[in-house]
């Protein structure tokens, strides 16, 4: 894997995700579910969180989008289900999110610590790795 970046978008999705705000996050997603009847998929969540276009590394959300697009259908469907099982599960646990730069689309899953909080807690850890 290439050089790791941690842009504007990953700190803000990281801060939803941090133990400090991961039970608000699941219980907006699932009340986001419960009002629209849709389930989430990759993708669409960041759209419906209003983030600046500082928040979003200087892109607009149909930039953004169109982003999300290129990555493969196979890795989106695997974020959606790491994502929306944990926000879903009984006892969420924090996510960290990372972003790579490497030779082909992948998503690698690993464990560490949210220090978000003291002490530190068990995290998932979500790297996505994009072609340069």
């Amino acid at each position: 894997m290439g050089a790791m970046v941690q842009g504007a978008l990953v700190q803000s999705i990281n801060q939803k995700f941090n133990a400090r705000n991961i039970l608000l996050t699941a219980q907006e997603m699932i009340g986001w579910e419960e009002r629209t009847g849709q389930k989430y998929v990759f993708g669409n969540w960041v759209p419906r969180q209003n983030f600046t276009p500082d928040q979003l590394g200087g892109q607009d959300v149909d930039t953004w989008g169109r982003s999300v697009g290129e990555v493969p259908e196979l890795i989106r469907k695997a974020m959606t289900e790491l994502i929306r099982g944990n926000l879903f599960s009984d006892n969420p646990t924090p996510m960290i999110f990372l972003h790579g730069r490497g030779d082909a689309y992948r998503i690698l899953v690993d464990y560490g610590q949210d220090d978000s909080v003291s002490p530190a807690v068990p995290a998932i850890v979500i790297t996505q790795v994009c072609p340069r």
